[in-house]
């Protein structure tokens, strides 16, 4: 008895199923069925059946064959109680003429597969008319009198900002080279051997050796600035003579007194002492070294100083 009612319930399951499957509807409509080559077609596909049913729609690519394109496809839903339609849309088109099949589409619902009705599409050429309309033959190609201006002028505003640009560039190079000539005329700058030896103890001052007890240093400085300002002065070589030598040649010259040629050899003679064997002078006595040789550049010195040029 078991085995009749679940044989009997069975039947009437797919009793039920059979009959939702034989109520769904499926409609295929082609519209237009004649089209002139690039226009296109509508293939509508409506599915009307069972809400609680599940719908697959055919899946498609771009093109249904060789022959015939997909350009767009949409799907409306409209779903009135019981009963669900479904409107599936193609837009087809195509660029080859003649007849064409539309195949139908599979439908899967509820799993069990239906397919639409197939169409035939006509795609035709478009029409020319030969006997009113006269043809004319291609027209040779003729070179267009365009001016340069014509041409070019909707590159007018590049051609200004380029202008601009380079004007602003050659300025920057033209002070550029300005202001490298005239560091070079200022590094060329000869100085008068009064105006040497002067900047030559300014610096010397600076150095403040004495404070420091550099002896070396100070002496070292103090006897070069001396004899490089003789040799420039008097155009010899004062560099290279001894210290009993340089204040003898200058007295026999009549350069200097007697008396300032002793003053010389005795600073030469303390420098030697301090440069060689490390002797330590008075800092009062280096003083007045450093003044004595400072008035008698003063007193050596042209009496009208030759005035070099700026630009020299």
């Amino acid at each position: 008895m078991m085995n009749f009612l679940v044989k009997f319930f069975k039947a009437l399951f797919f009793l039920g199923f059979s009959l939702g499957l034989l109520q769904a509807q499926i409609q295929t409509q082609l519209e237009p069925q004649q089209i002139l080559i690039g226009d296109t077609a509508s293939l509508a596909i409506t599915i009307t059946t069972d809400a609680r049913h599940q719908v697959n729609l055919p899946q498609v690519g771009d093109s249904l064959n060789d022959y015939l394109l997909i350009t767009k496809t949409d799907t409306d839903t409209l779903q009135r109680g019981n009963n669900l339609n479904l409107i599936h849309r193609l837009t087809l088109t195509g660029f080859d003429s003649g007849k064409f099949i539309v195949n139908s589409l599979p439908i899967a619902i509820n799993g069990d597969t239906i397919y639409s009705e197939t169409q035939y599409l006509e795609i035709i050429d478009i029409p020319v008319d030969t006997i009113h309309q006269q043809i004319y033959p291609i027209k040779p190609i003729f070179d267009e009198n365009i001016t340069w201006w014509e041409k070019n002028k909707k590159y007018l505003w590049y051609m200004v900002f380029g202008g601009i640009i380079f004007l602003v560039i050659l300025l920057v190079i033209i002070l550029y080279l300005r202001e490298l000539r005239r560091k070079r005329y200022n590094d060329n700058i000869i100085l008068s051997p009064y105006e040497e030896a002067m900047l030559a103890l300014d610096k010397l001052d600076q150095q403040q050796y004495l404070r420091n007890e550099n002896f070396y240093a100070y002496y070292s400085d103090l006897s070069f600035i001396i004899r490089q300002y003789f040799a420039r002065r008097y155009e010899f070589e004062a560099l290279a003579l001894l210290k009993e030598d340089l204040p003898a040649y200058m007295f026999y010259q009549e350069l200097i007194s007697q008396e300032e040629s002793e003053k010389l050899k005795q600073f030469l003679a303390d420098a030697d002492q301090v440069k060689f064997a490390k002797k330590s002078i008075e800092i009062e006595k280096s003083e007045n070294y450093r003044e004595w040789i400072e008035k008698i550049i003063h007193h050596t010195r042209p009496i009208v100083e030759e005035k070099v040029p700026d630009h020299i």
